[in-house]
C-alpha cells in the first residue's frame, strides 16, 4: 500500500522530458569573478535608476514581489466594482521568450533617458553584444555560437535590465493599468457599462511591443471579464491581437494564484490543498524513519507551508470557512506527525503578521502604487478605514490590512516610515 501510495504521488510529481529542441533554455554561466563584477555594476546602475523606475514593475525590487503585483491588481478590480454597472477585462499577455529577444542597441538608447554615463552604458552594450556560446552534452561539445540579442539567462544583471528595457511600458489612460511582473503584463481595464473594450491602450502596446523586439504569444495570452452587472444585454465583441481573437477564459493562474471570473477561491485553495497533502506523503516517510524533529520542522515549513500560504495576502480573507477549513486540517495532521511539543503557527497568524510586514514595506516605499490608499486620520496613528459596500471588497487585503494595522498602538505612523 505504501509502495502503491508512493508511486502514485511520484507519477503526479514527474515532470515531463522535452520533446523538441524548443523547451529548452540557453542559461549562461559566468565566472565567480564576472559574477562579483556584475553585482558592483548592478548596485551602481540601480542607485542611479530605481527612482525613475515605473511603480507598477514588481520584479526584482527590493520589499516587492508577487504579493504585491496581485494584491495590487485585485484592490484595482474590487474599488472599481464598488460603483454600479461596472466590469473589468483582463488581458494576461505572454512573451515568447522575452529574455533572449531584447535589443542590446535598443536597451542602450533606453539607458540614455535614465542619465547613466555614456562609458557604462557603452560597457553594458559590449556585454550583451557578441556573446560567444557552447553546449556540452556528456562529452560531446557543440560548435561556437556568436549572439547579438538577448539577456543572458543566469547572469547577474539580466534582470535588471530586463525591466530597465520595458520600463517605459506603460499606459496613460485612466482607467487602464500595464501591471508587469518582470515579462508577465497584465493590461487590466476598468470598465463603465458604455465601454465595451480596452481603448487605445492595446493598440498602442502591440506597437511598442513590435518597437521593443518582444514577440507575443497570441495562442498563450489570455482574456478575462469580471462582469457581475445583472443586465448582461451589452456583450463585450471579443478582443483580437493581429487578427487573430484572444481565448476568453474563467479562470488563470497568474504568478503561481488561480484568479477567476467570480473572484471566487475554490479552484486555487483546491489547488493547494492537494499539493498540500502530497507533500504530507513525504513529511510522514521522515517522521517514519525518525528523522530529527528539527529537520522535519524545517521541511514543514520549506516544503508544506510554504505551498499553503503562498500568496496568502491576495486569498485568504475572501476564502470561505469551507475552503479555510481543509487547509487548516492539513496543518493540524503536520503538527500531530511532527509532536506536539513542535509548535507550528496557523495559517491565521501567518496572515495577520504578513498583513502588517507588507503594511510596514509599503509606507516605507513612496513609490509603491498602493502608498496613498492609506491616509492618516487627525491622530496620526491610524488610517481611515475607506468606505466600502461589497463584501468581497471588505475582505480584501486593504481594508483588513488597515484594521489590523488599526488594532496594534504603538507601531510606526505614515510619517515616520516615509523616508
Amino acid at each position: 500500500m505504501v509502495e502503491n501510495a508512493g508511486n502514485s504521488v511520484h507519477a503526479r510529481l514527474t515532470i515531463p522530458s522535452p520533446t523538441e529542441q524548443n523547451h529548452y533554455r540557453p542559461i549562461a554561466l559566468t565566472s565567480l569573478v564576472m559574477k562579483c563584477l556584475e553585482q558592483i555594476v548592478k548596485k551602481h546602475v540601480f542607485i542611479h535608476t530605481h527612482q525613475l523606475l515605473d511603480p507598477l514593475q514588481f520584479a526584482y525590487r527590493p520589499s516587492r514581489g508577487v504579493d504585491d503585483a496581485i494584491v495590487t491588481l485585485l484592490h484595482l478590480v474590487y474599488t472599481h466594482l464598488e460603483a454600479p454597472k461596472t466590469h473589468v477585462k483582463i488581458i494576461f499577455f505572454d512573451f515568447s521568450s522575452a529574455f533572449n529577444t531584447i535589443n542590446p542597441n535598443i536597451l542602450a538608447q533606453r539607458l540614455v533617458n535614465f542619465g547613466l554615463d555614456g562609458g557604462l552604458i557603452l560597457w553594458l552594450l559590449d556585454f550583451l553584444s557578441q556573446r560567444v556560446q557552447q553546449v556540452k552534452v556528456g562529452s560531446s561539445l557543440s560548435d561556437k555560437i556568436i549572439t547579438n540579442t538577448g539577456s543572458p539567462q543566469g547572469c547577474v544583471l539580466s534582470p535588471l535590465l530586463f525591466i530597465l528595457y520595458t520600463n517605459n511600458c506603460s499606459s496613460p489612460y485612466p482607467g487602464r493599468y500595464l501591471i508587469k511582473f518582470a515579462d508577465d503584463t497584465a493590461l487590466v481595464s476598468l470598465l463603465k457599462e458604455s465601454e465595451q473594450d480596452h481603448g487605445p491602450v492595446l493598440p498602442e502596446f502591440l506597437g511598442w511591443c513590435e518597437q521593443s523586439n518582444l514577440l507575443l504569444n497570441t495562442l498563450k495570452t489570455k482574456e478575462m471579464s469580471i462582469d457581475f452587472r445583472k443586465d448582461k444585454s451589452i456583450t463585450c465583441s471579443p478582443t483580437t491581437i493581429s487578427g487573430q481573437p484572444i481565448q476568453s477564459v474563467t479562470e488563470y493562474k497568474y504568478l503561481g494564484v488561480v484568479l477567476d471570473n467570480k473572484l471566487k477561491w475554490e479552484q486555487h485553495t483546491e489547488v493547494i490543498q492537494k499539493k498540500g497533502q502530497q507533500r504530507l506523503y513525504f513529511l510522514k516517510k521522515l517522521v517514519s524513519f525518525d528523522v530529527d524533529q528539527r529537520i522535519t520542522k524545517m521541511f514543514y515549513s520549506a516544503f508544506v507551508e510554504s505551498v499553503l500560504t503562498f500568496g496568502i495576502l491576495c486569498w485568504f480573507g475572501n476564502a470561505t470557512e469551507a475552503q479555510k477549513g481543509r487547509l487548516r486540517r492539513i496543518v493540524t495532521t503536520a503538527s500531530k506527525l511532527m509532536g506536539t511539543n513542535i509548535n507550528i503557527k496557523s495559517l491565521e497568524q501567518i496572515h495577520r503578521e504578513r498583513s502588517l510586514g507588507k503594511i510596514d514595506t509599503i509606507l516605507a516605499d513612496v513609490k509603491h502604487p498602493l502608498f496613498n490608499i492609506f491616509e492618516l486620520l487627525p491622530s496620526g496613528s491610524r488610517f481611515r478605514y475607506p468606505a466600502l459596500s461589497k463584501n468581497r471588497t471588505k475582505k480584501s487585503f486593504i481594508p483588513q490590512a488597515i484594521s489590523l494595522f488599526n488594532k496594534h498602538t504603538g507601531r510606526p505612523t505614515k510619517e515616520n516610515t516615509r523616508f
